[in-house]
């Protein structure tokens, strides 16, 4: 039975896999497309509850731990000696029934995912998720960058574009922190906006040109049920065809 239902998952893949091949892919950024498709039908940041050697998160320290838990909890050699009445049969029998739940764990924890992600407390937004709605822009650097580990994971969000985000508010009040690097490609003022949903909460300005910098504003007044819409403004008075832009590499929040 255990073989039969991995063939037939193993055979699903290789059809999902033939129709799109690039979903057999992971990108230098350390995502893949699999993954952020999921993200992205479901409005939530999954790839934070996942390791990852690009971004370190929470995630890749105990997601190895919590694997070694579940397999030696799985392993059919930690069950007693076999005593003389026994036998092959029964060992094999007793093995199948790990590896089954071994994988009907694994299964559970997948399928769970989503809604673990939905109930944590937003503390930090990555803007280049999937998960993160934009108007307009690009990954900062390339996704297929050579050893992303070097650059800060970032979305370029240009003048007179948005990104909104869920938020689980954990609290009335929140401090807002964002790490930016401002690309000024004209003597216009850079500036951005950050609300809760509607309501405007702070405007951040940035000044200095290729580097990247931590503005903070707050505690602001949380709304509980927002979306977190980071704005950047447009300045009508640039050259025709140049814009100034932010790329970003996260807000985060901290609830009081």
């Amino acid at each position: 039975a255990v073989a039969a239902m991995l063939a037939l998952a193993s055979l699903g893949l290789v059809v999902v896999y033939v129709a799109e091949p690039g979903l057999a892919y992971s990108f230098a950024d350390g995502r893949s497309r699999l993954l952020d498709s999921w993200s992205a039908r479901a409005g939530l940041d999954l790839a934070v509850l996942l390791p990852s050697s690009v971004r370190l998160r929470p995630a890749t320290l105990w997601f190895p731990l919590a694997a070694t838990t579940l397999l030696f909890a799985s392993w059919p050699w930690r069950r007693s000696a076999p005593s003389a009445g026994d036998t092959p049969g029964a060992h094999r029998s007793a093995s199948s029934r790990a590896l089954f739940a071994g994988a009907t764990a694994l299964a559970c924890a997948l399928l769970a995912l989503p809604a673990l992600a939905a109930s944590l407390t937003s503390r930090s937004i990555e803007i280049e998720s999937p998960s993160v709605r934009k108007t307009g822009g690009h990954p900062d650097p390339d996704p297929w960058m050579f050893d992303r580990r070097r650059f800060p994971e970032a979305w370029m969000l240009p003048e007179g574009e948005s990104a909104k985000a869920r938020v689980r508010a954990g609290g009335d009040l929140a401090v807002l922190r964002v790490a930016a690097r401002a690309i000024l490609n004209h003597p216009g003022p850079l500036e951005l906006q950050l609300g809760c949903g509607d309501r405007l909460l702070v405007r951040l300005p940035f000044d200095q040109h290729e580097t990247w910098v931590e503005r903070e504003a707050g505690p602001v007044p949380w709304e509980p049920g927002c979306e977190l819409v980071a704005r950047v403004a447009s300045d009508h008075g640039r050259p025709e065809g140049v814009s100034n832009g932010l790329s970003i590499d996260r807000i985060e929040l901290q609830w009081r």
